[in-house]
């Protein structure tokens, strides 16, 4: 049930900014070592508590903006960032193309978790915001319907 309560946090935070700063020096030494170890060379570190123990470190690696995050002992739970709409798979392209005529990709997210990397895709038409969680194998799902 925990691991449930951390996955839909984290796709949760991936879709919104509605968080709260969080001092870095807080986080535990288990995360922090954690993090080092996976993103070593990482800058411009910056850490968002979501809930009780899942944290977010936002961060650029290798020239991308990045986000990771992580249990309270330092478990990395997922990462993910933004990307251009042609670096979608060619199934996942496709699969929305044909589902969703007419609507215009305003923002493209890759995230991995639990060894799968899934796509949010936010679609725009008519005033409407939808987004798309999408599987590697172009699987559409419904993740959130929004008025601008």
């Amino acid at each position: 049930m925990k691991k449930i309560i951390a996955t839909l946090a984290v796709i949760f935070s991936l879709t919104t900014s509605a968080t709260f700063a969080y001092d870095g020096a807080s986080v535990s030494k288990s995360v922090l070592k954690s993090f080092n170890k996976e993103f070593s060379g990482a800058d411009k570190v910056s850490w968002v508590e979501l809930t009780s123990g899942l944290y977010r470190a936002s961060f650029n690696y290798t020239g991308k903006e990045v986000e990771a995050f992580f249990d309270e002992t330092g478990n990395l739970i997922a990462t993910g960032s933004v990307i251009a709409e042609d670096h979608l798979p060619l199934l996942v392209a496709k699969s929305i193309n044909e589902k969703y005529v007419g609507f215009a990709k305003t923002e493209v997210i890759e995230f991995a978790m639990n060894g799968e990397t899934q796509y949010l895709v936010t679609l725009n038409k008519e005033g409407k915001n939808y987004i798309i969680k999408a599987a590697g194998n172009g699987d559409l799902e419904l993740y959130k319907k929004m008025s601008k």
